[in-house]
């Protein structure tokens, strides 16, 4: 007998085998440096600052769920204050760091995220934080490469 996941269709696994296989890929071209390694530090403690940023700005979706539980458990207005400090000055650091594509491309998938999520979904959810986390990433890793590729780091 066949175990089957019937909420796990043929094209979502074939979307996720094409995201690990794009990531193993850039992953091989990103030269390690010490410098590399900070600027992908800085920028997955960034992306991370984003998505908080994110629950505690955006619209939410529903009443219900782990953002939901998150953005109302906290004081909305100075979490924005201190996550928005914490996103410029990572924006800073990277930018220093000749890591400004990394920067361009948080940003972008941000914004994107904010278009999704309130269009499709009306709102925040704790899902769409993580698919947010998954696109910021790769598309930083994409940058990353890229810049090395081209000489800029």
């Amino acid at each position: 007998e066949i175990l089957k996941d019937p909420h796990c269709g043929a094209f979502a696994v074939i979307r996720l085998c094409s995201y690990f296989a794009a990531y193993f890929a850039l992953c091989g071209c990103v030269a390690f440096t010490p410098r590399v390694g900070v600027l992908w530090t800085l920028a997955l403690v960034g992306e991370r600052a984003l998505s908080g940023l994110a629950v505690a700005t955006f619209p939410l979706a529903k009443n219900t769920g782990l953002a939901h539980t998150f953005a109302t458990a906290a004081d909305r207005v100075r979490v924005r204050q201190v996550l928005a400090a914490l996103c410029a000055m990572l924006a800073v650091g990277l930018t220093a760091l000749g890591g400004w594509a990394l920067v361009l491309a948080a940003g972008c998938v941000f914004a994107r995220y904010y278009v999704v999520a309130k269009k499709q979904f009306g709102g925040v959810t704790g899902d769409l934080a993580g698919w947010f986390l998954q696109k910021c990433e790769i598309w930083m890793l994409a940058a990353l490469a890229a810049c090395q590729w081209l000489g800029v780091l």
